[in-house]
């Protein structure tokens, strides 16, 4: 079973690897080059000098080829992830239910952190980063047990306590901070569609692939869903 989870996880994470990275170079890229020229301008030639002294991949091909193995090696890392899941839920995976695997992995480690604190484009001070990242882990953690409860719980007081778990990080909060950049509002909404729009892609192309080669290497030995 882990020869298979491991072939299931490097099929599907290089699949969705090179389709969200196609996606991002035809909707997120152009976005962040025109993010990028509105920092530029507004940081000064003093600032841009010293930004230029270190080091950053090239346009053209150093900047692609290292953005599709990025999101190929994300890729494979939550196919990993997503085919566990698989495995734990002892439940009939095909690309069908795939895609349904897929949906929840987006509402957890994109969605639900989303709602909060939205991706920005670069050049915009969305306030320090030790307190976003926080607010990322308790989203998700609060989402994927969430979750859990609702989709594998059969007492409907679980159940109600996992919708509770959802929607308690967003009772709090965020951490609150003052947007800050010279990037436009509409710049700004563009990005944030585009970013979400890019991941819902990832994680369809995941949960698909992953759900079909998944299915074609266990084939009878997955057990009937019960719901």
């Amino acid at each position: 079973m882990l020869k298979r989870l491991l072939i299931t996880a490097l099929i599907s994470g290089a699949v969705a690897g090179f389709v969200v990275a196609a996606a991002q170079a035809v909707w997120v890229s152009p976005l962040i080059a025109e993010a990028e020229t509105y920092e530029q301008a507004a940081a000064g030639a003093e600032t841009v000098a010293a930004v230029d002294a270190a080091w950053e991949p090239g346009d053209g091909f150093e900047r692609v080829g290292l953005t599709v193995l990025a999101d190929v090696l994300s890729g494979v890392g939550f196919a990993l992830v997503l085919a566990g899941a698989f495995v734990l839920s002892r439940r009939a995976v095909d690309w069908r239910r795939g895609l349904l695997w897929g949906l929840a992995g987006y509402a957890v480690f994109s969605l639900a952190p989303a709602i909060g604190i939205p991706p920005y484009p670069p050049g915009v001070d969305a306030g320090p980063l030790g307190a976003r990242q926080m607010w990322w882990f308790t989203a998700v953690g609060g989402a994927l047990a969430g979750l859990a409860l609702l989709v594998f719980a059969t007492s409907w007081p679980v159940k109600i306590g996992g919708a509770v778990v959802i929607v308690l990080p967003h009772i709090v909060g965020p951490p609150v901070f003052e947007i800050t950049g010279a990037a436009p509002p509409e710049l700004i909404d563009s990005f944030m569609i585009a970013s979400l729009g890019t991941t819902l892609t990832f994680w369809l192309a995941l949960g698909g692939v992953g759900g079909l080669v998944f299915r074609k290497l266990t084939g009878s030995e997955s057990r009937p869903a019960t719901a």
